[in-house]
Parts: C-alpha cells; sequence; structure tokens
C-alpha cells in the first residue's frame, strides 16, 4: 500500500499506456501455462505462469507471475490464490524484485474492467449488479466507481455472508449504497452494469433469461462464469487478446467460437478500443459483453510502477543473490 499500488486513477492510466503498447505490437508474452491439482480435497485448484516483455523504446520491461490457487482455502481464512511477481534488470536479466502478486492482480483487474466500462457501458449507468464479494469484487467497484459518474446503487450477492461484509465496507469507500441481496436475479435485476467475479467459476452462475434487455454491459472474470448461448445474445464481445483467449480451451468466448455461436472475426479486442482503432459502445441498446484472458504484461506494467515508487521512499528488504 506504501508504494501506493491501491492508487486506481495512477493503475488505470499504467495499464492504459500498457494497453496501447499492446495494441502496437510492442508486447511479447507467451500464453499461461497452468498446472491443474485439483483434487476431492483441494477442489478447483492450481499454478499458473505467464511471462511478458513490454518491448518499449525507452524503458523495456521484463518480468513473470507465477500464482497458486486452492479453492479450499478461503474456509480456512487463507486467501484463495497466492503468488509472485519478478522484474528482471532489462539489460542483464538478473531479479530485480520479488513482490506479492495477490494485490497487484487485484489492482490491474479493476483497472482493466474500468477501463473497458468506460468505453463500453452506458453513459447513464445508475444500478450495478455484482456477483461475488471477494477482493477482486473490490477492486472491480472500485474502478467503476472512478468511471461511472452516475451511480446510484450496486446490489451484491455471494452464496456466504461475504456480501454483508463487502456491502458495509463498500459502501463508505465509494460513496454509493452497496446492498447485499438473496440471489442472483436481485442482483442482477434492473442493473445495466453487472460484474461476476465469483470464486465457483466451474459452472454457469447466470443464464441468457436474467440479462434479456436492452443496453446491457457484463464484465466476466471467470471463464465459466456465463453460458456460451448468452454470448450469441451479444452485441459485441470484447477481450484483451483474442490470440491468448484462443489459447485456453476452456474460456467461455473459446468455446463459443468453437460451437459456432460468434464468429472469431467479430471478436474485439480492449487495446483497439482503447487507441481508438475500434469504436466502443455504438449506442445505448447493444449489449456488450467483456471477458479478459488476464495478460502478464498489465500486472508488469503496474509492478513496476510500484518498485519505483519504492525504491525512491526506501522501501522493501535488498537482499543479495
Amino acid at each position: 500500500m506504501a508504494c501506493g499500488i491501491n492508487n486506481m486513477d495512477a493503475a488505470m492510466e499504467s495499464i492504459r499506456e500498457a494497453f496501447l503498447l499492446f495494441s502496437q505490437n510492442k508486447v511479447r508474452e507467451v500464453p499461461k501455462l497452468r498446472l491443474n491439482t485439483s483434487t476431492e480435497v483441494d477442489g478447483d485448484s492450481g499454478i499458473t505462469s505467464s511471462a511478458s516483455w513490454i518491448a518499449a523504446e525507452e524503458k523495456s520491461l521484463y518480468g513473470c507471475k507465477v500464482l497458486a490457487s486452492r479453492a479450499a482455502n478461503p474456509a480456512m481464512g487463507i486467501p484463495r490464490t497466492q503468488g509472485v511477481l519478478i522484474l528482471f534488470n532489462p539489460k542483464t536479466f538478473a531479479p530485480i524484485c520479488i513482490m506479492d502478486a495477490s494485490l497487484i492482480n487485484a489492482v490491474r483487474t479493476g483497472a482493466i474492467s474500468a477501463l473497458a466500462a468506460r468505453s463500453l457501458c452506458p453513459e447513464n449507468s445508475s444500478n450495478i449488479g455484482l456477483i461475488g464479494a471477494g477482493v477482486q469484487m473490490r477492486t472491480q467497484l472500485i474502478g467503476l466507481s472512478k468511471v461511472l459518474k452516475n451511480i446510484k446503487e450496486a446490489r451484491v450477492f455471494s452464496r456466504g455472508d461475504s456480501k454483508n461484509k463487502f456491502a458495509n465496507e463498500m459502501s463508505g469507500e465509494i460513496g454509493v449504497p452497496v446492498i447485499p441481496v438473496e440471489s442472483i436475479g436481485d442482483a442482477l435485476d434492473s442493473s445495466s452494469v453487472i460484474v461476476i467475479a465469483a470464486a465457483d467459476d466451474c459452472d454457469p452462475l447466470i443464464n441468457k433469461e436474467l440479462v434479456a434487455r436492452k443496453g446491457m454491459t457484463l464484465i466476466s472474470l471467470g471463464h465459466h462464469d456465463v453460458p456460451t448461448s448468452l454470448l450469441g445474445k451479444m452485441n459485441r464481445v470484447i477481450t484483451d487478446s483474442l490470440e491468448h483467449t484462443k489459447s485456453r480451451a476452456g474460456h467461455v468466448i473459446t468455446k463459443a467460437i468453437n460451437e459456432g455461436i460468434i464468429q472469431e472475426s467479430n471478436v474485439g479486442e480492449l487495446g483497439s478500443i482503447l487507441s481508438g482503432a475500434m469504436a466502443g459502445r455504438n449506442s445505448s441498446e447493444e449489449n456488450i459483453f467483456f471477458c479478459p484472458s488476464g495478460m502478464a504484461f498489465a500486472d508488469l506494467q503496474l509492478a513496476n510502477l510500484a518498485y519505483h515508487v519504492a525504491s525512491q521512499k526506501g522501501l522493501g528488504t535488498s537482499l543479495h543473490l
């Protein structure tokens, strides 16, 4: 926190710059590698690694991220996902910083959704529906509150009691009523912006009947949160990188393409929208689906920002490897 990593305005600007570089083909990143460690005891669990290179002329960045996720952790009071991010010296490739990746991951995800919302959500969006009440949803709501200035109410649903604590804390954080509700339908009712950031992402949580209205923006952080049939009802489908999304067979966009529900050529990328190469929302009646695959270059950009602030302030512990 002392490094300013929770400054959403700074995070959004930093990550916007990274997406512009990505749209100019100045980012090199291999598809994520995931080791599935799921068991009956652990539930949906695994270790994911990714490496990225931002090839900017003035300050190239090199880094990698490793996250381990265990579904059974929250029941023991431990975060579901934990991990580390490593930055490398651009000249020698020696590691120069190792930091916790969990907060960076949450903030960059919130910043990316906020950047998407600024271009894809109706300007007069006043009601938000939230499915999930964990760390990721906190940064989602903070980010949305930065770009959607007409929010009057947010409704949050989770299967457990976390929605009550979330509603109490976040109402004060964003200065807008956050109301815990008892069903997904209650959270989605009258909401023009819907965010799904639920831990249990093995099965679809909502169906096309629950979002059968016009002018909706649906932001999904999981890859199984909605049925593929819902994407066929969307006017626009957007991700961060089509190439990386297609590399993940279980991603809902990939499955919808493979099932012939949507055409690959009709899937847009956030970087193209931010650069102006592609339009954002075209009309108040469009239904838009945004689901990022999760690119490490955004974490790398944000981590580099935190690293330089820490260096200037003399924060952290120096080690000789």
